[in-house]
């Protein structure tokens, strides 16, 4: 295989990267839209967690929190357990990162207490799925963000190049003539 194919098959893999982002990115959003119209039930705080992770690498790695609520509820005389907050957070229920577990600790008893009742609202054709924010957020453009950039970026080397292969000779593949 000759190097002449090496920056074509990178930016194409960059490239249809960008189409599944973009196409993912297009059904979430579509998917958020649609979560504004479920229907929602009372369900029950059952469990508030804060979790940490790590962000950054090497010297500048920090510990960053945020905190989880899984939840109970009930529709059609079935019980069903999520913690799942939005579609774009997912399960982070705070909406941020706190840099002290105690500041995660506090925002989350603030915000929710257990046993509390809350709106969860559900998927009426699969009501496994749940959530307590519905609709659209900032984070549900992510993936369409990143497909666009991705599409774009691969798509600004790889369509010069393609017209290249047909106003110049041909390059030379390593193949035999």
């Amino acid at each position: 295989m000759s190097d002449a194919w090496i920056i074509p098959g990178t930016f194409g893999g960059i490239t249809l990267l960008g189409v599944t982002l973009l196409g993912f990115g297009i059904f979430f959003l579509k998917e958020a839209r649609l979560s504004q119209d479920w229907p929602s039930v009372q369900g029950k705080v059952n469990s508030i967690q804060v979790v940490g992770r790590l962000s950054g690498q090497g010297a500048t790695a920090r510990k960053q929190y945020h905190y989880t609520i899984r939840y109970t509820y009930h529709v059609e005389g079935q019980d069903y357990t999520s913690d799942r907050y939005s579609l774009g957070t997912g399960v982070n229920a705070s909406s941020r990162y706190y840099g002290q577990r105690e500041e995660a600790r506090n925002a989350a008893r603030q915000d929710y207490k257990l046993g509390q009742p809350i709106d969860v609202y559900y998927d009426p054709h699969d009501p496994e799925k749940a959530l307590l924010h519905p609709g659209v957020n900032r984070a549900t453009y992510v993936p369409l963000v990143l497909g666009l950039l991705f599409t774009a970026s691969g798509l600004v080397f790889l369509v010069p190049w393609w017209l290249g292969m047909f106003s110049s000779p041909s390059p030379d593949l390593g193949l035999p003539d």
